[in-house]
């Protein structure tokens, strides 16, 4: 009896879509994240739109970028898509990002319509942080190619990064030596140079 009490409470937790699940994929299609806030997943709805509008935004700011030197966007991403391919890859998977996102508001509205909680928010994260992952190396400029090739000069700084305790930060150590001339006994025998001024000479 108590776990047929306790599964039926689990039931009237989960509550309904305020709207079928095809309004909010489209509501989801024109304002990513509000089909997911109409299922009754408002930090879900929330997190989504804030991770699409900067990743958005971070993309078009690259476009703008590498593009400055031309003028009218698509030209800006069609250069942008030939001088740094890899913005090419981002972009597919933000459309990717974009359509998944409808997709998951359809879903989550129907697990609801049958009182259902829908689990699939670790997977569309961990996208979103692939995004996020590959737009950052883009921003860095990566070059994956010097990376590989030059990794053993790269790894001593790197494991000082990672593994920072003190013996393993070393300081270049700079050598001076400079010269200069002491006269002693500092008195006024101290013979004047040559073509030396005098007071009281004009």
């Amino acid at each position: 009896m108590k776990n047929r009490k306790s599964s039926t409470k689990k039931q009237e937790i989960i509550k309904p879509s305020l709207l079928p699940p095809y309004l909010n994929a489209i509501l989801s299609a024109i304002i990513p994240g509000l089909g997911q806030a109409f299922a009754r997943e408002v930090k879900r709805g929330l997190i989504l739109f804030m991770s699409f509008i900067t990743s958005g935004g971070l993309l078009i700011w690259r476009f703008a970028v590498i593009g400055r030197r031309y003028n009218g966007w698509r030209l800006k991403v069609e250069k942008s898509f030939y001088l740094q391919p890899i913005t090419l890859a981002i972009t597919i998977l933000f459309a990717l990002y974009y359509l998944w996102i409808v997709v998951d508001a359809y879903l989550v509205s129907k697990a609801r319509s049958q009182s259902k909680q829908y689990k699939n928010a670790a997977a569309l994260l961990f996208f979103s942080l692939l995004l996020f992952f590959v737009l950052g190396w883009q921003i860095g400029q990566i070059d994956l190619v010097s990376l590989l090739t030059q990794a053993d000069e790269a790894v001593p700084t790197l494991s000082r990064v990672i593994w920072p305790w003190k013996a393993a930060i070393t300081y270049p150590e700079d050598f001076k030596v400079t010269k200069f001339e002491i006269l002693a006994p500092c008195d006024e025998t101290i013979p004047l140079p040559e073509n030396a001024p005098i007071d009281g000479d004009p």
